[in-house]
């Protein structure tokens, strides 16, 4: 690997080039999936060397897995409750918040085109990233487990083998919803049908309750 392109950025620090190349990379991954996008691609839309392309990331792949695990976290950003959250119940707050994410997939093409095409890529043969996909919400998870615990404390005490199992099904439940959404870009339809199968599913475990919503723009 040539020497002078280790940090090279345009304008920038190393940092700044780190992240200017995971926003072009996402639109690339987004609009051609990860066997479509090319690293010339990037060179051009990044107008960096590839060289320093891989200074930065050793392969396309590792590059792939990076921006996943962006999306993934911004997602369980949405997820991640707070005090105030927990005064108004679980089930209000998964259903808001999904309602919320909704929202921003329907007004974000890139970010409902990625996610799609994420669904798709552990399914084309690649061990390594479907491995790494398969694994991402084991952890998200447990993390999301660990909140819950601590924000609707009365609700789900002592039941953790339960909330990690419902974490499971919100999970799928998600995937399905944003399926839908791609496929009819009907927000209204996404959002009844997210909050019918939560409402029906999370009772079983945690009993119900009214909702209020706390994320601008969700539909109560």
């Amino acid at each position: 690997m040539d020497g002078d392109v280790r940090g090279r950025s345009v304008g920038g620090t190393g940092s700044d080039t780190k992240e200017l190349i995971l926003v072009e990379a996402r639109k690339l991954f987004a609009r051609k999936g990860f066997g479509g996008a090319s690293m010339e691609a990037l060179v051009k839309a990044t107008g960096l060397s590839k060289g320093a392309l891989y200074w930065h990331f050793p392969s396309k792949l590792a590059l792939y897995m990076e921006v996943a695990d962006r999306e993934v976290r911004k997602v369980e950003a949405f997820f991640t409750p707070t005090k105030e959250h927990g005064r108004k119940g679980l089930l209000n707050f998964l259903i808001c918040q999904g309602e919320a994410v909704i929202e921003e997939y329907m007004t974000n093409a890139d970010t409902l085109r990625f996610w799609i095409n994420l669904l798709g890529e552990g399914l084309r043969g690649n061990e390594e990233l479907e491995t790494h996909l398969r694994e991402l919400p084991d952890s998200v998870v447990e993390r999301l487990c660990d909140h819950m615990e601590r924000c609707f404390p009365e609700e789900v005490r002592g039941k953790r083998s339960e909330l990690r199992e419902l974490g499971f099904i919100v999970d799928a439940v998600f995937d399905g919803v944003v399926l839908q959404l791609a496929l009819r870009k009907d927000t209204d339809r996404a959002k009844r049908i997210w909050s019918a199968i939560l409402s029906g599913v999370l009772p079983q475990y945690l009993g119900g309750g009214e909702r209020e919503c706390l994320v601008k723009g969700a539909r109560t």
